[in-house]
């Protein structure tokens, strides 16, 4: 009779521990889908950091792409007559006397072009062959100095100084 009882308060409690199986059930899978979801949201952030570091790095590529295209219309904006022209002008401001100027033949490279120059000067001072020199690398059409010669004019009283100078400009090649 007692096993009668115990069946029939069971019965009576039958539904309720089927829906407390069916909850627990429920609340296992629930933190199942749960975890799974975090670590695709994890990889899914992680993805989006890496995807915003490649933006970022394809931004800066950008910028430099176009400052370097700025660079190289600058630097092969210039022709002959313009840079005898410089030339000239910086000779002048230094006090410097220019002798011969001759161009030379360019010289292609691997990324740009060297157009060389040969030059023969003279200055009354050391102090102006310095200052016509500093123009020339500092000027924006990039001149390298690649040789130079100082002699001191030993015949006269006049300390002259005649400067052999070689140097050339350079452009990029498309």
């Amino acid at each position: 009779m007692q096993i009668a009882q115990a069946l029939h308060k069971l019965n009576k409690f039958k539904n309720v521990i089927l829906n407390i199986g069916i909850v627990i059930l429920a609340l296992i899978i629930a933190n199942v889908i749960y975890n799974n979801q975090t670590v695709t949201v994890d990889v899914l952030k992680r993805n989006k950091e890496n995807e915003l570091k490649k933006n970022k790095l394809l931004d800066n590529i950008k910028r430099v792409d176009g400052t370097f295209i700025s660079y190289k219309e600058t630097i092969n904006s210039k022709d002959m007559s313009q840079i005898i022209n410089n030339i000239s002008n910086m000779a002048k401001e230094s006090d410097i006397t220019i002798d011969s100027l001759k161009p030379q033949a360019e010289k292609p490279d691997s990324i740009y072009i060297n157009y060389p120059f040969e030059m023969k000067m003279h200055a009354k001072s050391y102090h102006a062959i310095g200052r016509f020199i500093s123009k020339l690398e500092s000027n924006p059409y990039i001149f390298i100095v690649d040789n130079m010669t100082i002699l001191q004019d030993k015949e006269s009283q006049s300390g002259r100084l005649f400067v052999s100078l070689k140097f050339r400009t350079i452009m990029i090649q498309n």
